[in-house]
């Protein structure tokens, strides 16, 4: 087979997290997108409890399926998919039996797919080589028909899909046989390029197997379905199979370059026929993450009137369970759908960042543009986000900093910007409580922190207000500063020696103070703003020419500069902060409003150097 199509594993042991299931949805700040969210269960085999001559019991997998039913809007449940091998022998009383027991999902209208294992039909036979089978009479198309997300079938009833409408996109389901026939390969690739766009969970009966330590590899099969389907349909993201014990799991890369979470799910050999367990794939587009929980409502009733065979399976939780059965792994749906997602309104491209980099910039953030041009709103900032790069060239990356009090919700990606600006798009930080929120501060060996900025400096910010700014809490609000005190770079004048030797804050009155100790005079050196309202976008200058101090806002001049000589700005050694000051080398509480381009250069530029986009 060709080099590329073979399906390459990362081991799993060491890079697992354990999962930390969210039970309340945390509060959204006013201007962000609610969370979005869904949640696939999946059935692993149940064949040791639907038994020829009577064996089995049905009652595990009824309470799982209770559990479902019960639990569905809670944990945002759209589908659920059972991997196969649904029975022991596949006859006309064990199809019947567990036939009975999904009704519980039919009544409920709760959305689901079945498909084929290998006791469930004749497994040395195609999909195309069966006839009418006791599954097909139970679990065929007709079952499904009413179901508003079922799409249709293959002509042999064996192979179906799904099309869920969850999260603002539609997710396909394609549900597939134990052993698939060209044609219903062919009917499956079919049923992907009708939609281009959907990303696409794929299940089956038969895909990895363990291959030790929990590290799934490829079956025969399963490397069939990666060659034929999977490698080279960028959209399939999520591929799941049962059949084979212990359970395992791996990520293989696709012919795009991309991740595909390749999971075997099956329980069938712990105890009482595995118990009824239920998975949970809660996909969170807010948190960019999948969180998976493994459990059993069935040994959990057990454990709780004192089987103790029944307590281990109620919800595995042994280091090695914890790897394959409760875990979480990345998903960034932006970048990981982007090749087959259309772009959606809202967001401009930024303008070409090299038109920004005139001559003395040494420092130079877009704030919120993570250059893809596509909406991000109400998305929490990641702390690898292309954001947080120094565009300058310089190496003054920026890195997410989290308050005690604050969380990853602190700092939220936002499509508003003004349109003067350059970039697209801005952060929103909700800070402004003490000991809350989160900021930006420059990385360890910036080079932007040795500067004193002797020879002249300019400092722009686009910054937009909310409601309510600036009182109480809010007060003194810090866009821009320093790490370094006063006291430290030596100084003993000023209001407070304490204070940063650079701060750019609100004042109460929603004024922008912009108060720094130069490195020739021992006091702090102040320029005050007009008051600003609240809810619009302004573009913050502040120009250093070696000697005179003067702001600006949306280019014009303001009236309270200081008419004192002061070179250069203290503290060189020291970090700088966006969204944050500092007051004695601590930050107190953070920035609560929009943050959009944030620019520094080592000289005065002129009013047309400045970080203004033409019209747009």
């Amino acid at each position: 087979m060709p080099a590329r199509r073979t399906l390459r594993t990362a081991a799993v042991a060491t890079a697992l997290t354990a999962l930390v299931l969210p039970t309340v949805a945390a509060a959204v700040p006013p201007g962000a997108a609610e969370p979005q969210r869904l949640t696939i269960a999946v059935v692993p085999d149940t064949q040791y409890l639907f038994d020829g001559q009577g064996r089995g019991d049905a009652a595990p997998l009824a309470a799982g399926l209770d559990w479902l039913v019960e639990h569905a809007e809670e944990r945002d449940v759209v589908f659920t998919a059972a991997l196969g091998d649904l029975t022991e022998g596949g006859d006309a009383d064990q199809m019947g039996r567990v036939g009975e027991v999904y009704e519980r999902l039919d009544d409920a209208g709760m959305p689901y797919a079945v498909l084929a294992g290998n006791h469930d039909v004749d497994g040395s036979r195609t999909d195309a080589e069966r006839l009418g089978t006791p599954y097909l009479d139970e679990f065929g198309p007709q079952r499904f028909a009413d179901q508003p997300t079922f799409g249709g079938a293959d002509e042999t009833g064996y192979n179906t899909y799904n099309v869920v409408p969850a999260a603002g996109r539609d997710w396909l389901v394609l549900s597939l046989d134990w052993r698939m026939s060209d044609a219903s390969f062919t009917w499956a690739q079919d049923v992907i390029d009708a939609h281009p766009t959907s990303p696409v969970v794929l299940t089956t009966h038969e895909l990895v197997a363990d291959g030790g330590g929990g590290v799934a590899t490829p079956s025969a099969y399963g490397q069939q379905l990666w060659d034929r389907l999977v490698a080279a349909n960028d959209q399939v993201f999520l591929a799941l199979g049962g059949h084979f014990w212990p359970v395992a799991r791996t990520t293989a890369r696709n012919d795009a370059g991309h991740d595909v979470e390749m999971h075997l799910v099956n329980y069938q050999e712990r105890y009482y026929g595995g118990a009824g367990m239920i998975r949970l794939y809660t996909i969170d587009l807010t948190e960019d993450r999948v969180d998976v929980e493994t459990f059993s409502p069935w040994a959990q009733q057990q454990a709780e009137e004192g089987n103790p065979l029944a307590r281990p399976l109620a919800r595995p939780t042994t280091p090695g369970e914890r790897a394959v059965d409760q875990f979480s792994y990345p998903l960034d749906a932006d970048e990981r759908f982007a090749a087959f997602t259309p772009d959606p309104a809202g967001r401009e491209p930024g303008a070409p960042v090299a038109d920004s980099l005139v001559d003395g910039v040494v420092a130079y953030w877009r704030l919120g543009d993570t250059g893809r041009g596509r909406s991000s709103d109400g998305r929490p900032l990641a702390p690898t986000s292309p954001t947080l790069r120094d565009l300058s060239g310089s190496g003054n990356d920026l890195r997410l900093v989290t308050l005690p009090e604050g969380d990853r919700r602190s700092v939220l990606l936002s499509d508003d910007d003004d349109p003067d600006q350059p970039g697209s798009g801005s952060l929103r930080l909700v800070g402004g409580v003490p000991g809350g929120g989160a900021y930006l501060r420059t990385v360890e060996g910036a080079p932007l922190d040795d500067l004193t900025l002797a020879d002249g400096y300019t400092v722009e910010a686009y910054v937009r207000l909310p409601e309510g700014c600036c009182e109480g809490d809010r007060a003194w609000s810090g866009l821009l500063g320093r790490g370094a005190s006063g006291v430290s770079a030596g100084k003993s004048g000023g209001y407070d020696p304490r204070a940063s030797t650079a701060t750019l804050a609100f004042s109460p009155s929603r004024q922008v103070q912009w108060e720094m100790y130069p490195t020739n005079r021992d006091d702090a050196v102040t320029s005050w703003s007009h008051e600003l309202e609240a809810g619009v976008w302004r573009h913050l200058a502040v120009v250093n020419d070696g000697t005179r101090t003067r702001m600006y806002v949306d280019g014009a001049p303001i009236a309270r500069d200081p008419g004192l000589d002061a070179v250069g700005i203290a503290g060189a050694g020291s970090s700088w902060l966006v969204g944050a000051t500092t007051f004695d080398e601590q930050v107190e509480k953070t920035f609560d409003g929009w943050v959009g381009d944030v620019r520094i250069a080592d000289r005065a530029l002129a009013p047309e150097e400045w970080l203004v986009r033409p019209a747009r």
